[in-house]
């Protein structure tokens, strides 16, 4: 259990986290395409972040932390708003984003890789990586930004999620 001055420093952390995700968006949006990229970072300390402690995985993503009952709306698997009800995060981290020649890969690992191998926070030129399946990612971290955002309440006004 949290104590209250945990619970508060998280919540700042977050609020922090959406506003730099929202100016990324904004200056995405405004013919800035490298900022993906930090929205690619702050998805993964919203959505997807993890560390080893113990010998075992935890889960310190902030969204989950502060709210764990969230729920997103669906996304297709190009990374569009999809259909259908809103998913517990751990089920839609999983569901499928496909690029070029059938290449799959969940919404958590996609973050992930952009984030930890193309500039998001590190960068690992692998051909493994699977980034060259999606000449797209951009805009696809850019719709997930969105999302997230309109999820939570905070989505500036100059994106393009309608």
């Amino acid at each position: 259990m949290k104590s209250k001055a945990q619970a508060e420093s998280l919540f700042a952390y977050f609020r922090d986290s959406i506003f730099i995700l929202q100016s990324a968006i904004h200056h995405y949006r405004n013919g800035e395409e490298l900022y993906y990229r930090v929205a690619a970072l702050q998805l993964r300390l919203l959505l997807c972040d993890t560390v080893h402690r113990h010998n075992r995985m935890e889960d310190i993503s902030l969204l989950p932390n502060i709210f764990p009952d969230c729920k997103l709306p669906p996304i297709s698997s190009k990374g569009l708003p999809g259909k259908g009800a809103s998913l517990p995060l751990v089920e839609w981290l999983n569901l499928p984003l496909c690029g070029l020649d059938g290449v799959c890969i969940p919404i958590r690992d996609f973050i992930r890789r952009v984030c930890d191998q193309d500039g998001g926070a590190h960068v690992d030129l692998k051909p493994v990586a699977g980034l060259s399946a999606f000449p797209n990612r951009a805009e696809i971290i850019i719709q997930i930004a969105e999302l997230v955002c309109l999820t939570t309440g905070t989505l500036p006004s100059n994106s393009g999620f309608s």
